[in-house]
């Protein structure tokens, strides 16, 4: 199961315990070379389950919905999904995104999207093609007006949406709410997202 919003505070946590626990300085040598930058994974058409509707947005729930007693479960217009990078897998993975450069909250280089349309997943039809369109909000550091499909971006739905003051809720309630804080709800473009939503400030 993927945890995703638990991951970044996990991390975050991590981070300050070990600072508060040894103060000394880093050891840095000569020799010392920075990273190589993770190969891509080449992207496989049938990672993305055909999947019945007309949209420009497929949307799934993962393969761990049905232990996590989630069978039937309807995705409210207004739902936002957020990018975690290039797609490594099946969209039914939890697992297959790499992260690179796109994943965590306040980057300026995540995508960000809102369905315009009512989705129906089940376990009998676990993918739906569905409409969005792009989101952008400053606080949010959402940026980008066009989500271009080319690029293969896994998204995750992790309790955003729209709000009807025209800003950003974080706390969605209900089951797609909840299927949602755990990670259980994932899309891709299939074809370019825009139509783009400038959200208010609010939250």
């Amino acid at each position: 199961m993927k945890l995703k919003g638990s991951m970044w505070s996990c991390i975050g946590l991590a981070t300050l315990l070990m600072a508060g626990c040894d103060k000394s300085p880093p050891i840095s040598t000569a020799e010392e070379q920075p990273s190589a930058p993770k190969k891509q994974v080449a992207f496989q058409p049938d990672w993305v389950p055909k999947a019945l509707g007309s949209g420009n947005f497929e949307v799934c729930l993962s393969n761990e919905a049905e232990e996590n007693g989630v069978k039937d479960l309807i995705l409210p217009v207004g739902m936002m999904f957020d990018s975690w990078g290039h797609m490594t897998g099946s969209l039914r993975d939890s697992k297959a995104f790499d992260g690179e450069g796109t994943s965590g909250f306040g980057k300026s280089d995540q995508y960000a999207l809102a369905l315009t349309a009512r989705v129906h997943l089940t376990s009998d039809r676990p993918c739906a093609i569905t409409q969005a369109q792009a989101v952008t909000h400053q606080g949010f550091r959402y940026r980008h007006e066009t989500v271009p499909a080319s690029l293969h971006y896994n998204f995750s739905a992790g309790g955003l949406y729209l709000n009807k003051k025209g800003g950003i809720t974080n706390d969605m309630k209900g089951p797609a709410g909840d299927a949602a804080q755990i990670g259980l709800l994932s899309g891709t473009p299939i074809s370019d997202v825009g139509d783009v939503y400038r959200a208010t400030e609010d939250l």
